[in-house]
């Protein structure tokens, strides 16, 4: 693997896992890692196998960054009112699924169903209990009125 195909891989992980800003910073961290290992007369490929994988470096950076599985950042971009400037603005939106507020309403949404699948299943209950002599009566009169019709 060459330090270019390192670095790039190691961006791909981090992206989607942590601001952009710490996805910089530890790019810039390895590329003058690599500077410094070979100005000591290492090849890329010692270094990539001293290094180990991109992939498992981003998710230590990620965790060391607070950050888990469940958080989620994206770039979006606003046009500027002004015609004359190309360039776009950026924000970060970062998409926490772990915090306590997500948890929370997970739970108030399963707590919802179940008791509206409760009151559905009682009020089902209390008609059936209510009809049920009902049509048991319009049954037998019904297979009555078959038997006597033969």
């Amino acid at each position: 693997m060459t330090k270019n195909q390192f670095i790039r891989e190691l961006r791909e992980a981090l992206e989607g896992m942590v601001p952009p800003s710490v996805i910089e910073e530890n790019t810039a961290y390895y590329e003058d890692y690599f500077r410094t290992q070979m100005s000591q007369g290492k090849t890329e490929e010692e270094i990539c196998g001293m290094l180990g994988s991109p992939r498992l470096i981003a998710k230590s950076i990620a965790e060391a960054n607070g950050s888990e599985d469940n958080v989620y950042y994206e770039q979006t971009f606003e046009e500027s009112q002004n015609w004359e400037q190309d360039e776009p603005r950026g924000k970060v939106r970062i998409f926490d699924l772990n915090s306590w507020k997500v948890k929370t309403g997970c739970l108030l949404f399963v707590a919802a169903m179940l008791l509206i699948l409760y009151a559905v299943l009682h009020v089902f209950a209390a008609v059936m209990a209510v009809l049920s002599p009902v049509i048991l009566a319009v049954l037998i009169i019904y297979l009555i009125y078959r038997m006597i019709r033969r």
